[in-house]
């Protein structure tokens, strides 16, 4: 829905009550303007978490003289080194005392604002703090139980939010030295619940009925609205109080399916020029984009696999001509980005580029791949340097109709200096729907599109985080359609797919 919020006005009263600025306030109140809302301000992607520490079983090898200093924990968290070029402390908890079973729990390491689209990476250091007071010194320079990094995502999607890892240390490789549970908790929004009225195969804006706000009244007759976080768009959905973080919790498992361009015109892998040139010194541009998505949606899938497809060439000089054939193994799949990228490399070195540029048969493929269960979302990125032939445009708009019916999103990245206008308006969508050969729109707007190019002086991961953003969207879109709930998600979970799919969290 392109114009979510963009068109709701809305005014506050003196009760407390929202109302959409065409209707009729009563005539006692008055009415404070809070403006236009820009669309895309309610993303179910991001969201408020608590997280909170337990560790487990702690030991570490030191002179009997020093044991003391082990009677007393503390945890510092680092953030994130790719956005800020280095591990900065993020929080720290409480001194606590270790119990008999040299464990301990902090309850509340720290608030943390959530992305699903960015591969957010925090480490936590374990101090044995127990004589810092004695010798003067800080945290820092306490001896230590250990280390753990971890992402947000991967604590998402653990279930019950709850990801366990075994301490580490340099000093002691192999060692047991304990282990520590993160435990995520979602901050819900109290002050606002929304109400999304809209026609998906009609309507390209939305109207918003806004209640229950609560308010703080203060001098000179202003109003304060608690306003972050925003609402969830699955509370507009349907007046739902589920939100995303519900169906990853219940053992949703988000996949991803990539399909390489091997046409004739990205040239041989082995020309400086190629889109495909596999230099010694550093990926190409196909490497990188895919690593970047790969990066972030890999947390999200339980068996870490990656479905690799090629099109546009003959896997291997003796094999038949291709619009869909599979990297690596026989079923395409790679276990994790450095399978990935091996497939990905072996299969250039393999095959003949041929023809002409046609996703129709890669997007039929996820189709059919994404019918497996209701526990599994599928993100199709699509990585071409050519347009879609007009021989191929309206099978390609049928299968991507078909799609939006589908648990399946599509990003199409173009590669190179070829002219994409027509890409960006006719697979996204444009103005209106798509609508396929027999007249059907799409339920959904489920497909977007992006150049590389426009991209060309940021990190890969930029491209990936811009298209990223709307995929918790387009799910809970999804989700709505076909009905499904975290209860009925995690009941499909006892199933598992023979591609692609996930087994039970």
């Amino acid at each position: 829905v392109r114009g979510l919020m963009d068109s709701a006005e809305l005014s506050l009263s003196q009760s407390s009550n929202i109302t959409t600025s065409n209707s009729s306030p009563t005539p006692t109140s008055q009415n404070v303007t809070f403006g236009t809302f820009p669309a895309g301000e309610v993303k179910p992607g991001i969201a408020q978490l608590k997280l909170s520490l337990r560790c487990s079983n702690l030991h570490r090898p030191i002179e009997a003289e020093n044991q003391q200093a082990l009677r007393k924990v503390s945890v510092i968290c680092y953030a994130d080194p790719l956005r800020y070029g280095c591990w900065l402390e993020f929080s720290r908890t409480e001194e606590q005392e270790l119990s008999g079973q040299e464990s301990v729990t902090f309850k509340n390491l720290t608030v943390i604002d959530y992305y699903f689209h960015r591969p957010q990476e925090l480490k936590l250091i374990v101090f044995a703090t127990g004589s810092c007071e004695e010798k003067g010194i800080t945290i820092e320079k306490a001896p230590r139980f250990g280390e753990l990094t971890f992402t947000l995502g991967e604590v998402i999607s653990s279930a019950s939010m709850e990801l366990t890892r075994k301490l580490r240390h340099a000093m002691f490789p192999g060692v047991e030295l304990g282990s520590v549970s993160i435990t995520a908790q979602e901050i819900r929004q109290e002050g606002v619940v929304a109400t999304l009225y809209f026609n998906p195969q009609k309507d390209r804006r939305a109207s918003l009925d806004f209640s229950k706000i609560k308010g703080q009244k203060k001098a000179g007759g202003t109003v304060q609205v608690t306003s972050k976080p925003r609402p969830s768009i699955s509370e507009a959905l349907g007046n739902r109080t589920t939100s995303f973080i519900d169906y990853l919790a219940s053992g949703l498992s988000i996949n991803l399916i990539t399909a390489f361009d091997f046409t004739l015109t990205n040239h041989n892998y082995t020309d400086p020029k190629s889109h495909h040139y596999l230099s010694p010194y550093e990926p190409n541009v196909y490497a990188r984009v895919f690593s970047a998505f790969a990066n972030v949606i890999l947390d999200y899938s339980s068996n870490k696999q990656i479905l690799m497809y090629g099109f546009g060439a003959k896997p291997n000089p003796s094999a038949e001509f291709s619009h869909c054939f599979p990297l690596g193994n026989d079923k395409g799949e790679a276990e994790g980005l450095p399978a990935a990228l091996e497939a990905y490399k072996e299969a250039v070195k393999a095959a003949e580029f041929f023809s002409f540029t046609n996703y129709a048969e890669v997007i039929r493929k996820a189709n059919k791949i994404s019918a497996k269960g209701k526990q599994n979302y599928y993100i199709l990125l699509i990585l071409t340097d050519g347009v879609v032939g007009n021989d191929f445009l309206k099978e390609t708009i049928d299968e991507i109709v078909e799609s939006s019916s589908c648990p399946v999103s599509i990003i199409i990245i173009g590669i190179g200096d070829q002219n994409f206008d027509n890409m960006s308006l006719i697979l996204d969508g444009g103005d209106g729907p798509l609508i396929n050969s027999s007249a059907k729109p799409a339920e959904r707007d489920n497909v977007q599109f992006a150049l590389f190019s426009q991209y060309r002086h940021h990190h890969a991961s930029k491209l990936a985080e811009d298209m990223l953003e709307n995929i918790p969207f387009q799910m809970m879109q999804y989700f709505h359609n076909s009905g499904s709930t975290p209860s009925t998600t995690l009941s499909s979970t006892s199933t598992t797919s023979s591609s692609g799919g996930t087994s039970p969290k």
